[in-house]
């Protein structure tokens, strides 16, 4: 083994790194066996920008510096990494190259994780993959823009993943997509009057605007500038950089003083090639930019084809809006320019789609036949707008039936003619089918309308991007989905689901509005949410354990889209991205709705709560169904000391007051709690008796947790039994801190029982502390015993421990900690005395 390296023994230490935060026990166990703990010197070098990237990083001591290559080659520093942070995802997020370079700025220990052996295990086991890559994503989206500071520019960083977004070309990129692009981009001032394009010149750069305003100008057919567009904030420039034949078509200059997001177009399209899901998404959304600006860019043009028809003509259609001149030629030549009266018949349902229809004037009624053999209208075609995608797209026939509703003017394409040009010319192929899939994505809900449901119809694609939880999805995603859904109508007072009922449909609202309730421990209902047009009920048809969490009823006619629960869950077996995003998506509705399952407080809430911390939004879920919020006066008495702990109470405003009863029988003040604190772990920690008795010091409002059904929740589910008890160990190491000393060793004590076989927890050689008594002068084989039952204070005096004990003090030798001597005497006296007073409260009761 080399030197400095350690066989990782344990899996605590990977606990608590962000990216394994979620993980379970085997899991660990399995990182572990492809992790090592290694200690570095002061400047070892970890990573080298560019390099491959063989191993993950996790600090657990020191520090390392993050570096990046500036456009003018100098090393500049963008982040300082500490213990329980990351560093290297790329071995994790392709292409596995460092995209950046750290050294340590002093001696350092580090956990190192194989990376291969990482990816091979996310890649068996797709529960740690999503975790991991979950994790790695959310590391990535908080020092994302750091790892791109100053290339050229000042520091991308300030412009994070959501600013990067507003622009439509990487709306549809996750992080690490982002990240590369980044790689090959910088952040750029422009003066007033800078020229960015020159019309006719190679298109080397994509400009984005951060800030600041262009002119958009073309050359006319007399040679004079024509202004055809202004640019500002979120808009985009220079889409030749990425477009064949990669020459700009328009001029542009600043109008004032501009920061732009500058992107290496040559490096962007190598990207786009390598990573194919890049690829579509910036070619999609350049091609939307494209579509809605590129009449602006031919002004003046005019290149009319001896037909009428040019190309300025066809490309103000979506599926032709990305074809260079010559190939809007082509198809010019295969097509002409129609007029049609009211009323005649463009496509029939079910016949050979022989052409492909362009609205230039006039409008369009779409139909299909319903199950029951009635025309349903399900779309109305205006200017602008297709009709007829069966003549390009298999199997070649109308999927619809459509009459012209006025007077109307359309492009006429010959179907077969068009496949055969996609066919010789694959670029135009490719264009003109994505073209396609971009309109039928817009309109292909109406496809379905009264087909043997009512219309899922009606409804498009982009309608059902309105629910988070298919907001990612992509058109053949959200194809998959509207096959196993349906629109349903339900009238007011109707029942949707019932609480503990098997969850088989997810239910989304179209119209109207429900009412959600739980049913409280003593058994009354209560409402806690109501709902409307665009949320989501029934998260359990996709959620373990598949029963649902609460009853809700239509308080009004209502209109719901139902997926199939089990369905949507083999759909998302089968393809981990579109269960990934659903995952996402549901997980992120519940996070903004859960708390309302215990009163209205939501999961951020609850996870200010140390024993909620470590829990996922399932079991939080779990835990809000064995809980309620409950309000209490000042002066109500919430817990006695010696009585049994049935109940976990959480402090969400207000203060209360925990005192213990001392020898004498008085009651002393040893805490008060507020806000984000709990009382009564003994709940949770055998023996499930209280150890002390608190007030309410103020009005206040607790999350009340029943005790027996979180001790068989944590029974049931280890994992989460696990957090709940690590977290109240927690925060019984915090709050009993200076009993037992600073480095709270929980794992000396007797937690459950606060008792158990003596046990040494002190030896100074002289002096001995145990779980029962102090030991004075053990070196002369006679020492003094002080029983702990007997010492009711103690007291630190120079470098000495006073025992106030009944009978007379008794202060020990000097000592070189006395303050950690007497908080852990402190902390054992109290145990004793409470050890003793739960015997007689055992033996009195039985």
């Amino acid at each position: 083994m080399p030197k400095g390296v350690a066989v990782l023994g344990g899996i605590e230490a990977l606990r608590q790194f962000k990216i394994f935060a979620d993980l379970e026990e085997e899991d660990f166990e399995a990182i572990g066996k492809i992790s090592h703990v290694r200690e570095f010197e002061t400047a070892e070098k970890l990573t080298t920008e560019g390099a491959p990237a063989d191993n993950l990083y996790l600090f657990l001591k020191g520090k390392a510096a993050v570096k990046v290559r500036g456009a003018d080659g100098r090393q500049i520093q963008i982040d300082e990494l500490g213990p329980g942070e990351m560093l290297g995802w790329a071995a994790v997020v392709e292409p596995h190259l460092y995209t950046a370079s750290a050294w340590t700025t002093r001696r350092s220990e580090v956990i190192v994780v194989d990376g291969r052996h990482l990816r091979e295990l996310c890649e068996q086991n797709k529960r740690v993959g999503y975790e991991v890559a979950k994790g790695i994503g959310e590391v990535i989206s908080k020092r994302f823009g750091l790892a791109v500071g100053a290339r050229g520019g000042p520091a991308i960083g300030k412009y994070g993943v959501d600013q990067l977004r507003q622009f439509k070309i990487f709306s549809e990129l996750d992080v690490s997509d982002l990240d590369s692009i980044a790689q090959i981009a910088l952040v750029q001032e422009f003066d007033t009057g800078e020229e960015l394009t020159v019309e006719g010149a190679p298109a080397e750069q994509l400009f984005l605007f951060l800030k600041g305003r262009a002119t958009v100008t073309v050359a006319g057919p007399d040679g004079a500038e024509v202004v055809i567009d202004e640019l500002g904030p979120g808009e985009l420039l220079g889409w030749g950089a990425v477009m064949e034949p990669h020459v700009y078509t328009a001029s542009a200059r600043t109008t004032e003083p501009c920061e732009l997001f500058v992107v290496d177009g040559r490096e962007l399209r190598e990207l786009c090639e390598t990573n194919k899901r890049i690829g579509y998404q910036v070619a999609k959304g350049i091609g939307e930019v494209m579509s809605r600006r590129f009449g602006h860019a031919v002004s003046g043009r005019a290149e009319e084809a001896v037909t009428g028809l040019g190309p300025a003509d066809l490309r103000r259609f979506k599926i032709f809006a990305e074809l260079d001149e010559t190939e809007l030629k082509s198809i010019a030549e295969i097509s002409h320019v129609q007029e049609y009266e009211t009323g005649e018949e463009l496509t029939a349902e079910g016949a050979p789609a022989d052409n492909l229809y362009l609205f230039v004037k006039g409008r369009a009624a779409v139909k299909v036949r319903s199950s029951e053999g009635r025309q349903v209208l399900i779309d109305e075609l205006g200017p602008g707008e297709m009709l007829g995608w069966g003549a390009f797209m298999a199997p070649h026939v109308y999927t619809a039936s459509a009459w012209t509703t006025e007077p109307s003017e359309l492009v006429v394409v010959d179907g077969q003619r068009l496949r055969e040009l996609g066919e010789a010319n694959k670029h135009l192929g490719f264009q003109v089918a994505r073209g396609v899939g971009e309109v039928i994505s817009k309109r292909f809900g109406r496809v379905l309308a009264g087909k043997g449901e009512q219309a899922l119809g009606g409804y498009a694609i982009d309608e059902l991007h309105q629910f988070k939880i298919f907001s990612e999805l992509d058109v053949a995603e959200l194809e998959a989905i509207a096959g196993i859904s349906h629109v349903q109508d339900f009238e007011a007072g109707q029942q949707l689901i019932a609480e503990g009922a098997a969850a088989h449909h997810l239910y989304l609202f179209l119209k109207g509005k429900a009412a959600v309730e739980v049913q409280l421990p003593e058994g009354d209902q209560i409402l806690i949410d109501e709902l409307g047009p665009g949320e989501m009920l029934g998260w359990a048809a996709f959620m373990p354990p598949h029963l649902y969490t609460a009853s809700a009823w239509a308080t009004e006619p209502s209109q719901l889209i139902v997926v199939d629960g089990e369905r949507l869950r083999q759909l998302c077996d089968v393809n981990k991205h579109m269960g990934y995003q659903v995952a996402k998506g549901v997980g992120e509705v519940m996070s903004k709705r859960f708390g309302h399952a215990v009163g209205g407080h939501g999961i951020t809430e609850l996870h200010q709560f140390k024993i909620f911390a470590g829990l996922d939004v399932a079991d939080l879920d779990a835990i809000g169904r064995i809980s309620h919020i409950r309000d209490f006066d000042a002066g109500e008495e919430l817990i006695t000391e010696g009585g049994a702990a049935d109940k976990l109470y959480l402090v969400l405003r207000g203060k209360v007051e925990v005192k213990v009863r001392s020898p004498e029988g008085r009651q002393i003040l040893i805490d008060e709690l507020g806000p984000g604190e709990m009382l009564g772990w003994g709940a949770v920690m055998e023996p499930h008796v209280h150890s002390a008795s608190a007030w309410t010091a103020e009005p206040s409002e607790l999350v009340v947790v029943n005790g027996d059904s979180l001790r068989e929740l944590c029974e049931q589910n280890k994992r989460l039994g696990y957090q709940v008890v690590r977290g109240i160990g927690e925060v019984i190491s915090k709050r009993f801190g200076r009993a037992f000393g600073e480095r709270a060793e929980l794992h000396e004590k007797d937690l459950r029982a606060f008792g158990g076989g003596e046990r040494v927890i002190w030896d100074s050689g002289e002096l001995q502390l145990t779980t029962r008594a102090v030991l004075i002068g053990m070196e002369g084989g006679s020492p003094e015993v002080l029983p702990l039952e007997a010492v009711y204070d103690v007291e630190v005096q120079g470098d000495s421990v006073v025992f106030h004990a009944h009978g007379g003090d008794v202060s020990s030798p000097p000592v070189d900690d006395p303050e950690r001597l007497a908080a852990l005497a402190a902390d054992e006296m109290r145990r004793t005395r409470y050890a003793r007073r739960r015997k007689d409260y055992y033996l009195g009761s039985g």
